[in-house]
This record gives C-alpha cells, sequence and structure tokens, in this order.
C-alpha cells in the first residue's frame, strides 16, 4: 500500500494497492474524501453499492472489496467512522 497526499485545494487522499488479483490499471486505486464517506470511493468499493455512482468509462466501477468475501458491516463501519473523523 502507499499513500498520494492531496494536492492543493482537493482534500482527497488516494491510496494505492498492489493486491494478488487482477487490476485493469496494475494497481488498485481507492480514494478517501477526509472527513466525507459519502464522497469516498472506499467506502463505495467496499459497499458494493454503485447505484448512483459515475465510473470510469474505460475501466468500469469494477467489483466489491476486497475480492473474495466482504468485509463485515463491523469493519466497513470502523472504516466510515475513520474517514468521518477526517482519517487522521
Amino acid at each position: 500500500f502507499w499513500i498520494q497526499e492531496p494536492a492543493g485545494d482537493d482534500p482527497t487522499i488516494t491510496i494505492l494497492a498492489l493486491l494478488d488479483g487482477p487490476s485493469l490499471t496494475g494497481a488498485y486505486r481507492f480514494f478517501v474524501t477526509p472527513g466525507d464517506p459519502d464522497r469516498s470511493w472506499l467506502v463505495v468499493k467496499l459497499s458494493g453499492s454503485f447505484c448512483g455512482v459515475t465510473c470510469d468509462r474505460s475501466l468500469g466501477c469494477g467489483g466489491q472489496m476486497p475480492p473474495g468475501a466482504p468485509l463485515t458491516e463491523l469493519e466497513r463501519a470502523t472504516i466510515t467512522a475513520w474517514i468521518a473523523e477526517g482519517a487522521p
């Protein structure tokens, strides 16, 4: 995993990961908007709820993360709370 810090006025943090699985871009990319889980791509990917989400036209939305078994509700809630608290 590695993190790209926000640039300029954009508060979005990008988390990149090389995982043992297929990725069309070579690395998995998750966006986190500190303090705003509703605008954080990581929350969408973990929930698997892509309804109403605009995805990259060439890559699509992909599937729910992590591949295989989804996280438990408690695990997703913990990550969502971390983002809501500003992703410190």
